[in-house]
Formats: structure tokens, C-alpha cells, sequence
């Protein structure tokens, strides 16, 4: 018998693309989310992203891959011990911690695990981008409280939105939040964790910016059998590239049904010794975090007078800042480009008047600043302000 030629079964023309039968019977499609590529912001200090800049954050770093061994690479982690020595370095029993790689795994393995096709998700809109996609994904519903440019999120919008979602929902927000710098304390989310309860809604609370607020709920979150509190190695500790988080679950019974799906497996075995490493630095880092701090500051009472405009309220390691128009924001970050510096504007985040600004080592700090000034310059024609007349 003739072997059949490779191209065999295939209705298309092209190869390298799928045949009609797998896209009727495995692709779908119903959503129109497109498969993404993170790219690194190349030649530029990037202070888009919200990465930690700091040189002796760097240092730390160094120091602690320098103690890994070949154990570490050629061997699987040994997770249970890993949970234990990191609820010890949490202060949260093991039982109800979990490690993903990074918060956004944390987000879809919540997804995953505990809502189905039709489950409500109530968020805060602008919220970390890859939890809509996600919730497409999932065939959840989507409802959102939006930011109120000078205000924030207001809690009694949120806690009149959850009054009236259905049993079984997702409520989930970043605290601080991520694109704006908002957040709320521990005794006003404790409105927000008493109304979900009453609602019998899950409450997903992000705190991957929770190293640069007053304080955090992670330890809280033991005491509430419906809150789930996740808190990256990213921002607070420099080590966006290890991908890891801890996922901290109000009750056993939900940490054991997420770790069904496995979701710990991905982290690697060196993220989690540099993370651990780092972690028992923390006057260190909280040196560190002091200095990103008075950045902060810094951009907060420099920035708005430069480009015109006026700062949000930001317990991130950022600053969001008000221009005058959308142009002005986007010919601000188009020119400080040019000088070697990386900046956000918030437009794909629905505030397109915003741009944000991340935190860094002081010295750097100024660098921005002198940089915007020249930018502000040729921008104003020599006025002074970067607006757009």
C-alpha cells in the first residue's frame, strides 16, 4: 500500500495551519481573545512596568543565586517542605497556602477551579489586564466598578455592586490597584469581606503591591473561609522574572480543591531558594522599599507641575499622573522614549488622559526628572508644561 502524502486529511491550502475539524471541534470560535507575547522594553530604563529598580535589590539577587547548587536545577522541588518553610516565612499555616507562577496563574487557577461557564465575576475596571481574558476564557460574566479619577474606587459603589450579584459569584480586586495606585485599609476591605460572606460570593484580593501600602490582610485572610489573598515575588521583592506567588486560602477545603489542578507544579525549585533568600532580608528590604518610597514622593510633588496636570493617590510602587489631554500624555511618554526612559500611558487602561511612572533608586529618580524637564521643554516649545496647546 501506498504510504499517503504528509499533506493528507488537510482541508486547507497552507500548511502549518489546522485543518477545519480541529477548529469546529477543539478551537471554537467564540472568543476573540489572541494568544500573547510578553516582550522585554529594550534600551530604555523601564519604568513602564512597574519592576522593582533598585541596585542593591540587584545585589540581593546575586547574592542569593550565587548559594544555589545543582540540586536546586536538577532535581524536582520538594514542595511540601517549600509550603512549610514559606508559611513559617508568611506567618500563615501551611495548609492554607498555595505557590503559583505568579499572581495572574493565581487568577486562573481560581477560574479554573472554582467558577463554571455563566459564573458572575465582579472586579474593579481598570484592573490588572489578564483577568479578562482569562475570564473570557472561562465563559465568565463580567461586571465591573469603575475608578473615579481624584477618588478612586468608592467603596459603597463596590459594596452596592456586590449586594446585588447572585450566590456563587467571584468578587475580585486589587488592593492596591494596579493600574491607579488606589487602595483601601484593612477595616474598610473588612466591609467588603463581611458583605461577600453575606452574599455567598468567593473574594479574591490581589496584593501584589501590598509591600509599598500601610498594611496588608495577608494574615487576615486565615480567619475568612471565603477570601483568597495572593501576593507576587514581582514588585515587592524585584523577581518579576522567577514568576512566583503565594496564594494564601481562608479554608483548607479551598486550598486542597485548587491544588487538584496541580497549580503549584510550574514554580521552579531556584525561584523559590532566591525568593526565600530574599525573604529573610528584611530589614534590607525594608531599607529598600523606604528609598522607593521617597521616589514616590518625589514623583508625586515634581511631576504634576511639570506636565500640567495633577497626581492621583498611589500606594504602589508608581504614580499615575494626570495630563492635560490624551495628546499631551502620550507626546510626554514619546519623549521622555527618547531619552532613554520607559513610562506608561494608561489609554489601554481606559484613562487616556493618565500616564504612570514607576519608582526606582533615587538617584534614577532624578534622572527621570531632569529628562522630563527637557522633555516638557521641546514638548511646550520652551513654556514650560507639556500639554498639548
Amino acid at each position: 500500500m501506498t504510504a499517503p502524502p504528509p499533506t493528507a486529511g488537510l482541508s486547507r491550502n497552507q500548511e502549518g495551519q489546522a485543518p477545519d475539524w480541529i477548529d469546529e471541534l477543539f478551537l471554537g470560535t467564540t472568543t476573540g481573545v489572541r494568544a500573547q507575547w510578553r516582550q522585554r522594553v529594550g534600551g530604555t530604563v523601564n519604568l513602564a512596568n512597574n519592576e522593582m529598580r533598585h541596585p542593591r535589590v540587584e545585589e540581593l539577587i546575586v547574592e542569593a543565586v550565587r548559594k544555589l547548587h545543582s540540586a536546586h536545577w536538577n532535581s524536582y522541588p520538594d514542595y511540601a517542605y517549600e509550603r512549610s518553610r514559606f508559611a513559617e516565612i508568611m506567618g500563615v499555616p501551611a495548609e492554607q497556602l498555595l505557590f503559583t507562577a505568579g499572581s495572574d496563574q493565581t487568577y486562573l487557577a481560581v477560574f479554573r477551579a472554582l467558577t463554571r461557564p455563566g459564573t458572575h465575576l465582579l472586579t474593579q475596571l481598570p484592573n490588572y489586564q489578564q483577568i479578562f481574558p482569562y475570564a473570557e476564557l472561562a465563559g465568565l460574566t463580567v461586571r465591573g466598578v469603575d475608578y473615579r479619577p481624584g477618588a478612586g474606587f468608592p467603596l459603597d459603589a463596590l459594596l452596592d455592586a456586590v449586594a446585588r450579584m447572585p450566590p456563587g459569584s467571584l468578587v475580585t480586586v486589587s488592593n492596591p490597584n494596579g493600574p491607579t495606585g488606589a487602595w483601601w485599609s484593612a477595616d474598610e476591605l473588612t466591609f467588603l469581606v463581611d458583605a461577600c460572606a453575606e452574599r455567598r460570593c468567593l473574594l479574591l484580593i490581589d496584593e501584589t503591591y501590598g509591600a509599598f501600602a500601610p498594611e496588608t490582610v495577608l494574615r487576615r485572610a486565615v480567619d475568612w473561609p471565603h477570601v483568597l489573598v495572593v501576593q507576587s515575588f514581582s514588585k515587592g521583592y524585584g523577581l518579576a522574572g522567577a514568576r512566583l506567588a503565594v496564594c494564601v486560602c481562608g479554608s483548607t477545603e479551598v486550598a486542597d480543591h485548587i491544588q487538584r489542578w496541580n497549580v503549584s507544579n510550574p514554580v521552579s525549585g531556584p525561584s523559590l531558594q532566591v525568593a526565600a533568600e530574599l525573604a529573610l532580608r528584611q530589614d534590607e528590604l525594608r531599607a529598600i522599599h523606604a528609598e522607593l518610597e521617597s521616589s514616590r514622593t518625589r514623583l508625586r510633588e515634581e511631576v504634576p507641575g511639570l506636565v500640567g496636570g495633577w497626581a492621583e493617590t498611589s500606594w504602589g510602587n508608581f504614580v499615575p499622573v494626570r495630563c492635560p489631554d490624551q495628546r499631551s500624555a502620550a507626546r510626554t511618554v514619546e519623549g521622555l522614549a527618547r531619552r532613554g526612559f520607559a513610562i506608561r500611558h494608561l489609554e489601554r487602561f481606559g484613562l487616556p488622559k493618565h500616564i504612570r511612572i514607576s519608582t526606582a533608586d533615587l538617584a534614577t529618580t532624578e534622572r527621570l526628572l531632569r529628562s522630563l524637564q527637557e522633555t516638557v521643554h521641546d514638548v511646550r516649545g520652551g513654556t514650560g508644561r507639556a500639554d498639548s496647546s
